[in-house]
C-alpha cells in the first residue's frame, strides 16, 4: 500500500470529523469532565474530611500539642524554647478550683495559660471565643459548657460571677471573690474549665513545678515522631524523678496504617475513574472503525489513523480536564464550605476545607494518562484493521454467537446468556460497579463510624462516671459514699452501677515474676528520673516512690463488664469467691504473663503495720482505666475480697449505665448527690455529645458528598456500558422481532439483564468488597471504633442504584427502537 504523507489533510480530516460528530465528542467531554471533577472533588473533600475528624479530635482535648511534661522546672522551659525540634512550648498551670457558684456546688478547675499556650495552642482548637484572654486578678474566662452547667445559656461580656473557691496550696480553706467574666470559648471537651490572669495565679500560691499543677505543653515542628525522638527529647529536657513525657507512642504505627488505609481509597476511586473514560473512549472509538476501514481503502496508513484518533482525543482532553478541574475546585472552594457554614454559622469546620495545588496537578496527570492509556488499544486496532475486517466490525458485541440450548427460548435463561455473551463488556461493567460500590461502602461506613455517638460510646464505657481523686493522696477519703450508690441504684432510669475501690500496695520483688516484666518496662516510654538508683533499693526490699502498685476490688457487674472484654474467658466463680486475682500491667506494651498461674505476695500498710497477703493470679487483664501508683502492676480482686482484707474500701470510680444514653435529666440528678464534694470529678458522655454534635452535620456533608459523586459515576458508567451495548444489538433485536418475538418480551429479557447485573455487582461486593472495607476501615479509624456497615443507608443507596440497573436499559431501548423491523435493519447497514 502507498504511504500517503500529508499531515496537514489527516489533521484537517480529523478536525472536520471532529465538528461533524459533535454529538459524540460531547459525550466524551462530559465522561472526562466528570472524572476529573470526580478526582479533584474526591481528592479534596476526602482530606477536607480526614481534617474535620483530625479537628474534632483536638477540640476533644481542649488543645493542641505533640507531647506534655508535667512539673516544668524553670531550666526545662528553658531548654525546650531553644531546642531546634521544639515548635512551641506553652506553660499552664492549674491554680484554683471554684466548687460554688450562688446557691450551686460545682467544680471547676482555673488555670492560668502563658501566651504561648493560649495563642498557639488552645486558641486554634475551639470552635469560638467572645471576648478576651483574662487581664486583671479578678477576670475569669470559662467554656460555654462550663457556663451552661451553673445555670447560664446566654453569658454577657462584663457579667459578675460571685462563687466560692479555693486555691490548690490550701484544699481546706474557702474564699470568697466575685468574678468578671472577660470571654467564652466553645470546645468539645466535655470538661468544665476556665481560665485565670497571670496577677491571680501568681498571687494563688500555684507552682508549676508541682506534679498535679504545672504542665509544660509541647508542639513538635515534627508532628510525626517516633519513641526514638521522645527519649532523645527526655535527655535533652533532663527528665528528673517521676516526671515522664506523656506522648502518643503509636502515632508512627497509627500514621502508616492512615496511609495504607487512604491509598486503598485513593486506588478505589481512581479505578473507578480510570474505567469510566476507558468505557467512553473504547466504545467511541469503536464505533468509527468502519469508517477508519474506507480510510484505508484511499491509502491512509496506520500511522495517520493512529495520529487522526489521538488528535481527537487529545482535544477532548484540552477542554474537559481543565472543566472537570475548575468545577472541583468550586465544589470545594465554595460550595462545600457554604454548606458547611449554612449548617453551622459559627463552627470553624470550615477551615477544614483543604484544597492543595497538588491535587490539581495529580488530577490532569492521572487524567491524561488514564485517556492516553485508555485511547491507546482502540487507536491500534483502528490503525491496525483492513478494510474488509472493518466492514464486519461490530466493536463490543459480536451478532454471530451461536448456542444450542433447550432452555434458550426461556427470557431469564435468554437474559443470564446475554449477561456474560460478551466477557469484555460484562467484566468491564461488573468491575467498574464493583469498584466503585465498594468505595462507596467504605465511605459510607467511615462516616457512620464518626458519628458522635459510635465515638462516645467507643470512648466511654459508661454514661456518667463518678472520680474520686484523693484515692492518689496519702491518706485518701472516702467521697463516694455506700448510701449514695444505693440511691442512685435505686433511681429510674439507671441500667447499672460499677463499683471500683482501691489501695495503694507494695508488691516485693520476685524475679521468676517480675524479672521479665521489668526488662520489657525499660524500653517503655517511662519517667527516668533516677530510675536506676529507685531500682536498686526496690530490689534489696525498700521502699520507693516509683515501684508501688495498686490492690484494686471490682463488683460482679464491673467483672462481667470486663469478662465481655476478654471474651468471656475468665472464671468468674473462682474470682468472686476470692481463690483468684488478675494482674495488670502499668503500661500495655510491658505485659505480666509471667504471674499468671501463680502466687502472688503483695504488702499492705494497715494500722501502722505492714500486713502481707498471697493471692493466686488467674489472668492478665491489659488496658483498664484504674489510677496507678507506681511502675508496678495492679492487682485485681473482688470487692467481697478487698472489703476482707480493707475493711471498707474506698471507692475510686462509680461507673454509670442508663437504659437511655444521653439522658441530660439523670445526670443532673446524679451531679446534685455530690454538691459539695472536694476531689470528685463527674464526667459525663452527655457533655461532650452535646457539644460534639455540632460538628457531626459537617462531617455528614463531607461524607456525603463524596457519596454523592461515587454513586453519580457508578450510574453514568452503566448508563454509558448499557447505551452502547443496546445500540450495538439494535440489529439483533430487529432480527428476534422478525421471528415473533414481542417488543414487550425484549423489554423483559432487558429488565432482567439490568437486575441480574445489579445483582451479581453486589454480590461481589459482599464477597470481596467488605473484606475491603474492613481492612481499610480499621486502617483509617482514629477512634478504634468496631466495624459496623451502616445497614439503612447502605441498603437505600444500593437499593436505588439496583433500581436504575432495572429501568437504564428500558429507557434507552424506548429511545432506540423503531417501530419499523425493516427501518431498523437498514440502519445497521
Amino acid at each position: 500500500m502507498i504511504r500517503v504523507e500529508n499531515k496537514k489533510v489527516i489533521a484537517g480530516l480529523a478536525k472536520k470529523n471532529y465538528f461533524q460528530n459533535w454529538k459524540k465528542n460531547i459525550l466524551i467531554i462530559a465522561a472526562i469532565i466528570l472524572t476529573s471533577f470526580m478526582i479533584t472533588a474526591v481528592c479534596s473533600i476526602g482530606l477536607s474530611y480526614w481534617n474535620a475528624i483530625s479537628l474534632r479530635n483536638v477540640m476533644m482535648n481542649g488543645m493542641i500539642f505533640d507531647v506534655s511534661l508535667p512539673a516544668p522546672t524553670i531550666e526545662q522551659v528553658k531548654k525546650a524554647n531553644s531546642m531546634d525540634e521544639i515548635l512551641y512550648a506553652g506553660i499552664t498551670v492549674e491554680s484554683a478550683v471554684i466548687d460554688k457558684y450562688q446557691d450551686n456546688e460545682v467544680n471547676i478547675p482555673l488555670s492560668w495559660s502563658d501566651t504561648t499556650n493560649w495563642e498557639k495552642q488552645c486558641v486554634p482548637v475551639y470552635e469560638f471565643i467572645e471576648g478576651r484572654y483574662p487581664h486583671n486578678e479578678n477576670e475569669v474566662m470559662l467554656s460555654t459548657q462550663t457556663l451552661k452547667r451553673i445555670g447560664i445559656d446566654m453569658p454577657e461580656i462584663g457579667m459578675k460571677l460571685p462563687v466560692s473557691y479555693f486555691i490548690l496550696s490550701e484544699k481546706e480553706t474557702s474564699l470568697e471573690k466575685t468574678f468578671v467574666l472577660s470571654g467564652f470559648y466553645r470546645d468539645y471537651s466535655g470538661r468544665s474549665q476556665g481560665f485565670i490572669s497571670r496577677n491571680f495565679y501568681e498571687k494563688s500560691g500555684a507552682d508549676q513545678t508541682v506534679m498535679t499543677e504545672g504542665s509544660l505543653r509541647i508542639t513538635l515542628k515534627n508532628h510525626l515522631y517516633s519513641v526514638k525522638d521522645i527519649k532523645m527529647l527526655e535527655d535533652k529536657l533532663s527528665i528528673e524523678g517521676r516526671q515522664m513525657l506523656f506522648a502518643d507512642y503509636y502515632l508512627m504505627e497509627d500514621f502508616i496504617k492512615f496511609v495504607a488505609g487512604m491509598l486503598g481509597v485513593f486506588i478505589l476511586i481512581v479505578l473507578s475513574g480510570y474505567l469510566f473514560i476507558y468505557n467512553v473512549l473504547h466504545i467511541s472509538i469503536a464505533k468509527e472503525v468502519r469508517f477508519f476501514g474506507q480510510l484505508k481503502t484511499i491509502g491512509t496508513t496506520s500511522k495517520q489513523i493512529r495520529s487522526f484518533v489521538h488528535k481527537q482525543v487529545l482535544w477532548n482532553s484540552l477542554t474537559g480536564i481543565p472543566l472537570g478541574m475548575i468545577l472541583g475546585a468550586l465544589v470545594s472552594f465554595l460550595i462545600v464550605p457554604a454548606a458547611l457554614e449554612l449548617a453551622n454559622p459559627t463552627l470553624q469546620f470550615k477551615k477544614a476545607v483543604v484544597f492543595h495545588p497538588i491535587i490539581f496537578t495529580g488530577t490532569a496527570l492521572f487524567t491524561g494518562l488514564t485517556i492516553y492509556f485508555s485511547s491507546r488499544k482502540p487507536a491500534i486496532i483502528a490503525g491496525d484493521i483492513s478494510p474488509v475486517e472493518a466492514a464486519k466490525y461490530y466493536g463490543m458485541v459480536s451478532p454471530h454467537r451461536n448456542k444450542n440450548s433447550e432452555n434458550g427460548g426461556k427470557l431469564t435463561y435468554m437474559a443470564w446468556r446475554n449477561l456474560f455473551r460478551e466477557k469484555k463488556q460484562a467484566v468491564i461493567i461488573l468491575s467498574s460497579f464493583f469498584v466503585t460500590l465498594t468505595a462507596l461502602l467504605v465511605i459510607t461506613t467511615l462516616v457512620n463510624g464518626s458519628s458522635t455517638k459510635h465515638v462516645l460510646n467507643t470512648l466511654k464505657d459508661f454514661d456518667i462516671r463518678i472520680l474520686n481523686s484523693s484515692v492518689v493522696y496519702k491518706k485518701p477519703v472516702q467521697r463516694i459514699q455506700p448510701t449514695i450508690i444505693q440511691q442512685i441504684k435505686s433511681m429510674e432510669g439507671v441500667a447499672g452501677v460499677r463499683t471500683v475501690s482501691s489501695a495503694e500496695i507494695m508488691i516485693p520483688y520476685e524475679e521468676d515474676i517480675l524479672k521479665e516484666y521489668l526488662s520489657r518496662l525499660e524500653e517503655m516510654p517511662i519517667a527516668r528520673g533516677d530510675y536506676e538508683e529507685q531500682m536498686i533499693l526496690y530490689k534489696e526490699g525498700k521502699d520507693t516512690d516509683l515501684f508501688t502498685g495498686r490492690i484494686v476490688g471490682i463488683d460482679e457487674a464491673e467483672f462481667d463488664f470486663i469478662n465481655k472484654r476478654m471474651d468471656g474467658t475468665l472464671n468468674k466463680e473462682a474470682f468472686l469467691s476470692g481463690d483468684i486475682g488478675f494482674i495488670s500491667p502499668f503500661l500495655m506494651g510491658s505485659p505480666v504473663t509471667e504471674a499468671v498461674g501463680k502466687e502472688l505476695v503483695y504488702q499492705l500498710d494497715q494500722n501502722n503495720e505492714r500486713k502481707q497477703y498471697q493471692i493466686k493470679i488467674g489472668a492478665e487483664i491489659p488496658d483498664v482505666t484504674f489510677f496507678s501508683s507506681g511502675y508496678l502492676p495492679s492487682i485485681i480482686i473482688s470487692d467481697g475480697l478487698a472489703e476482707e482484707i480493707l475493711g471498707e474500701p474506698v471507692t475510686e470510680i462509680l461507673k454509670i449505665e442508663y437504659d437511655e444514653p444521653f439522658n441530660d435529666e439523670l445526670d443532673k440528678s446524679i451531679r446534685a448527690l455530690f454538691k459539695g464534694e472536694k476531689n470528685v470529678t463527674v464526667e459525663s458522655k452527655f457533655d461532650s455529645y452535646d457539644e460534639m454534635k455540632q460538628s457531626e452535620t459537617q462531617l455528614k456533608i463531607l461524607g456525603g458528598g463524596l457519596g454523592i459523586i461515587l454513586t453519580l459515576l457508578a450510574i453514568l458508567n452503566y448508563c454509558n456500558m448499557t447505551a452502547a451495548g443496546i445500540e450495538n444489538r439494535i440489529k439483533e433485536f430487529a432480527a428476534l422481532e422478525s421471528i415473533g418475538m414481542t417488543a414487550v418480551q425484549i423489554r423483559k429479557v432487558l429488565l432482567i439483564e439490568g437486575a441480574l447485573y445489579g445483582v451479581v455487582s453486589f454480590f461481589f461486593v459482599m464477597i470481596l468488597g467488605i473484606p475491603i472495607d474492613f481492612v481499610i476501615y480499621h486502617a483509617m479509624n482514629r477512634y478504634r471504633i468496631p466495624f459496623q456497615i451502616p445497614v439503612r443507608s447502605t441498603l437505600v443507596v444500593f437499593g436505588g442504584i439496583l433500581i436504575a440497573c432495572i429501568f437504564v436499559p428500558l429507557v434507552i431501548y424506548q429511545f432506540l427502537h423503531k417501530e419499523n423491523i425493516v427501518e431498523q435493519l437498514r440502519d445497521m447497514e
